[in-house]
């Protein structure tokens, strides 16, 4: 599965919404979220979070963020999770 469009998009919100002075495109998409990568906190997922119900048109439920330093590890993986929500239509 291409995951090209939601990476970039999500690239897009990380560096906006978190005012982080990086270009998007410069962000890896295996660079770790927290930690010794991009160093977030749990103040910024939450603001991720938003930002990405609004970016997709989700709504994201406690239950669905039940292991959220799985999800938030990687652009990658935060891709995988955002993709699996999304329709079908909306993949393309």
């Amino acid at each position: 599965m291409n995951h090209e469009p939601v990476i970039k998009r999500l690239k897009r919100i990380l560096v906006q919404q978190l005012n982080l002075e990086r270009d998007p495109e410069s962000i890896g998409d295996d660079e770790e979220l927290f930690r010794a990568g991009l160093n977030l906190d749990s103040i910024d997922s939450l603001e991720m979070i938003i930002a990405i119900e609004r970016e997709f048109c989700l709504s994201i439920s406690d239950e669905q963020l039940k292991e959220p330093e799985k999800i938030f590890r990687t652009i990658r993986t935060l891709a995988n999770f955002v993709e699996a929500l999304l329709p079908p239509s909306a993949k393309k």
